[in-house]
This record gives C-alpha cells, structure tokens and sequence, in this order.
C-alpha cells in the first residue's frame, strides 16, 4: 500500500487528501442539517462533491479520490459510532453511485462538467441525480434492511434517493 502511494504524484495526493478532508465535513454537515429522526442523513451533500470531483478530474485519478472518499467514510461512520461493516457497505453504495453518475455524465456528454448548455445540466440530472442516486438508494437500503430489523424499505429508499440526488443537485452542479 504504501509502495502504491509513492507513486502517485504529490499533487494527486494532495487532491485526494483536501478531497477527503471536504467530504468528511459535508458529511457532518449533512448529518447537522438532516432530520434528526431518519436512519440516515436526509441530505448526503457528499454525493454532489464525489460526483464533481470525478466529472472533473481524469479517469486515471479516479481511484485516488475513491481511497479519500473511503478514508472519510469510515472517519465519519467512527465519529457516529456505526458498525464496521455498515461503514463500508454503505461506502460501497456511495462509490458505486459516484463512479456510475460521473461514467454515465462522460459517456453521453463531451463536455460533461462544464454546465455550459441545458444538455449538460440535463446530462447531471438524469444521469447522476436521478439514475445513479436509485441504484445507491436500492443498494443501501437493501444493505440497512439486512442488517437492521425495523427498516421500511420503501420509506428509507426514498429518503436515501432524495437525499443523494439533492446532494448531486446542490453541491455538484
């Protein structure tokens, strides 16, 4: 591990740690601003951050922001005292949802990241906000309800669904 990081640039590696750093305060923030009864944030301002930094960034530096946004899952699940394994399950849901968002953004626009016609922003909202944000959604919820008794699927999957979409919506566009 250590051997992988020295060869990544030391610019790279800055990124991903300022990356990581922002991510885990998003995620206190959103957890401040949520409903305090929900299973989980009903904002996940996050999601917008790790979708915008990978429309903006290189496809080869993706997997150092998916090792910051990990390293800031599991800070944050610590500082909520979650299990282990909801930590990075729910990590699992959320890089699936930022890495299938950005993939998708890319794939059908040329100039995904720029906003600069209604195609692009329509690209993020469908794509990212709407399309990746259910399949996180579907795959979190699934995972809490497995894992915890009590869970009403479909209550906790729309929350989870709204709240990663308006966290694409708000902080990556």
């Amino acid at each position: 591990m250590l051997n992988a990081l020295k060869l990544l640039p030391s610019r790279l590696l800055l990124r991903a740690a300022l990356f990581s750093a922002a991510y885990f305060g998003l995620a206190l923030l959103s957890q401040q601003v949520s409903f305090q009864a929900a299973t989980f944030p009903t904002y996940w301002f996050p999601s917008g951050l790790f979708v915008a930094v990978l429309l903006l960034s290189p496809f080869s530096d993706w997997p150092a922001y998916l090792a910051g946004a990990l390293v800031a899952s599991l800070a944050f699940s610590s500082v909520q005292q979650q299990p282990l394994i909801d930590s990075v399950l729910l990590y699992v849901s959320c890089a699936l949802e930022a890495v299938t968002g950005a993939w998708l953004v890319t794939r059908f626009d040329r100039q995904a990241g720029k906003f600069s016609s209604p195609a692009n922003v329509l690209n993020l909202i469908v794509f990212s906000a709407l399309l990746s944000s259910a399949l996180s959604a579907t795959l979190s919820t699934t995972l809490l309800a497995t894992l915890q008794r009590g869970i009403y699927f479909w209550a906790t999957w729309r929350i989870a669904w709204f709240s990663h979409g308006l966290g694409i919506l708000i902080i990556g566009s």
